[in-house]
């Protein structure tokens, strides 16, 4: 799924000192210990004040405890590191929207469409901002193209489907509700599993396709990313692999074995430190993953 791709090159930022603080934030994050995630993000953040990764999972962390007002502030400063980056735009508007502020989220949405056109949850969000405003007309128009940019978006779609109602327009509705039943994120399990068994008989490219397919959709599952990632390494496509892995962090994959598989890649094109870096990182989550110890030992020499 391409929606969060702009934000790889920024997340590749885990290479730094603060690697195994944002690792441990993330891990903290994930089994829902919000004040410990802050904690190691606010000290990452004092590490390296402009690492973009920091300030995004310590603005998902406000977030996810409901300070928004935090977050907003939080996602401004991200803006200001990376003002040619959309990411931060989208997360911005997604806080603005939290808390009501419907204008300042179409603005930040707009922002990101000038940064990154094609860029669909830019579209979604931007018509979420209207249609919570009533701006009917142009709620319509963003999902409208949101979908276009990727017809699987199904909070577009449902919406798109809410506004032909409200304008009388039943047909044009339950013509969008009958679309939507061809999506169906569930079916995304199915597709992880017949990728493992492609993957057990070395049957590498079908694999991949059964993985691309649970990423389109279920566009949040983590897991699908990671094994990507681990049939890109295993194809030797190192730096696809590295931005498939960064993807699965982003959507709280297995961290351990992110980074674990981040460090093998960057071993085997290498880059001794960062190795050493992803390495350290995977064992602040899991210090007893099977080969990590070996890993790392075998990258110091």
């Amino acid at each position: 799924m391409a929606d969060l791709r702009e934000l790889l090159p920024h997340l590749q930022d885990f290479g730094s000192g603060a690697a195994p603080r944002l690792a441990v934030a993330q891990a903290h994050f994930s089994r829902g210990e919000y004040p410990a995630a802050a904690r190691e993000c606010e000290a990452a953040v004092r590490q390296s004040p402009k690492l973009l990764a920091a300030h995004l999972l310590l603005g998902r962390v406000w977030l996810a405890q409901g300070r928004y007002e935090e977050a907003v502030a939080r996602y401004r400063e991200a803006v200001a590191i990376a003002p040619t980056q959309p990411w931060p735009y989208i997360i911005l508007a997604a806080a603005h929207l939290e808390l009501g502020q419907h204008d300042d989220a179409a603005a930040a949405c707009d922002a990101a469409i000038r940064v990154e056109p094609t860029l669909p949850l830019a579209h979604l969000l931007l018509g979420n901002a209207h249609f919570a405003a009533k701006r009917w007309d142009e709620a319509a128009a963003a999902y409208t193209e949101a979908l276009r940019l990727n017809p699987q978006l199904a909070m577009a779609r449902m919406r798109l489907a809410s506004i032909h109602l409200e304008r009388g327009g039943r047909e044009a509705a339950t013509a969008e509700y009958e679309r939507l039943l061809g999506f169906q994120p569930a079916r995304a399990y199915a597709h992880l599993a017949a990728g493992d068994q492609h993957r057990g008989r070395g049957a590498l490219d079908a694999a991949l396709d059964e993985y691309r397919t649970a990423a389109r959709l279920h566009p949040t599952l983590g897991t699908a990313y990671q094994k990507v990632g681990e049939v890109f390494a295993e194809q030797g496509r190192h730096l696809e692999a590295m931005q498939e892995y960064r993807l699965a962090l982003v959507y709280n994959a297995d961290a351990a074995a992110c980074h674990h598989g981040l460090g093998r890649t960057y071993a085997a094109l290498g880059k001794r430190d960062e190795a050493v870096a992803e390495y350290r990182a995977a064992l602040a989550v899991e210090p007893e993953r099977p080969g990590l110890q070996a890993d790392l030992v075998e990258v110091l020499g």
